[in-house]
């Protein structure tokens, strides 16, 4: 019920940001630039390229310093009263989830986790944030999906495709069952942010496409201390069918799992991974769990 909830406070403030947008695209065009040339771990390269791009959309004059320009962005944006906007949309996220629970996935038990779940240091889902935090989803379905990727390790390709370049774990029949467990913490909300993004993309405004700004946020949150989870609800999955249902779930079939991430990592990079999934089909390189789950039950409705 909480991820509808989610899903009405995001529609709502996108429509606020285009509304802000409209009277003033330099503040939000400058906080998107901002974001993108401070993303952690980016190459020097590839700031001066971004840095580029920025002066031209801008209309900035090209004598100006590239270390010139960050302060430029935060001017165009910090009084405009967009940042109150984005406060507005973290905390009304936060107060819809009020009461909820998230839930955090790993391969270890509470025992040997030594009831306390560790910060630790990573990027956040969409990159422009790096530091110690204890990662959790809003989203049912994550719990199972997170169940794979833990047992397996996952390549994700798009927002409903992934690929497990390993998959000894799985017992298949006409459900999918994790051999070794994975644990679900039910953890409150209360100590987390939620991680969210605000980029341009291409949507229909008044049945017309245009480039617009946008919220992105996929039920990712983040608490940046350690969590005692000596009262704290855990739940033992082993069935985890129901990533199925909200993703198309890929099984490498090569000699290797040398051979099955390069087979992944080639198809999450191609232009059209579509395309290149059916291919690697064909030469029997990948198998459809989502196909075999349907033929098994299949053939337990013939029987």
């Amino acid at each position: 019920m909480q991820n509808k909830t989610l899903k009405k406070v995001v529609a709502y403030y996108n429509k606020e940001l285009l509304k802000f947008y409209k009277a003033q695209p330099l503040a939000v065009q400058s906080y998107i630039a901002y974001k993108r040339i401070t993303k952690p771990r980016i190459s020097i390269e590839l700031k001066q390229k971004y840095i580029s791009e920025i002066k031209d959309i801008l209309k900035l004059n090209f004598s100006i310093l590239s270390s010139q320009v960050d302060d430029i962005l935060l001017k165009n944006y910090n009084d405009s009263g967009l940042l109150e906007l984005i406060e507005s949309f973290e905390q009304s996220l936060k107060k819809a989830m009020k009461g909820e629970k998230l839930s955090h996935v790993t391969s270890l038990d509470k025992e040997k986790l030594k009831n306390m779940l560790k910060a630790t240091r990573n990027l956040t889902m969409y990159q422009e944030t790096e530091g110690k935090f204890v990662f959790a989803s809003s989203k049912e379905a994550n719990k199972y999906r997170y169940g794979l990727r833990n047992s397996h390790g996952m390549i994700k390709v798009d927002r409903n495709t992934i690929i497990l370049p390993s998959h000894q774990n799985l017992k298949i029949s006409d459900k999918v069952e994790l051999k070794k467990p994975v644990y679900s913490y039910q953890l409150d909300v209360e100590d987390f942010k939620p991680v969210f993004a605000l980029k341009m993309d291409k949507r229909k405004v008044l049945g017309k496409s245009s480039i617009i700004p946008c919220f992105y946020f996929d039920n990712e949150w983040v608490c940046d201390k350690d969590i005692d989870l000596t009262d704290v609800v855990c739940e033992t999955i082993t069935d985890v069918t129901k990533a199925l249902d909200d993703f198309e779930v890929y099984l490498s079939n090569g000699e290797n799992i040398d051979e099955n991430l390069l087979v992944a990592h080639k198809v999450r990079m191609s232009n059209d991974p579509q395309k290149e999934i059916q291919e690697y089909i064909a030469n029997g390189k990948l198998m459809s769990l989502n196909e075999i789950l349907k033929q098994n039950r299949g053939k337990n409705l013939l029987v």
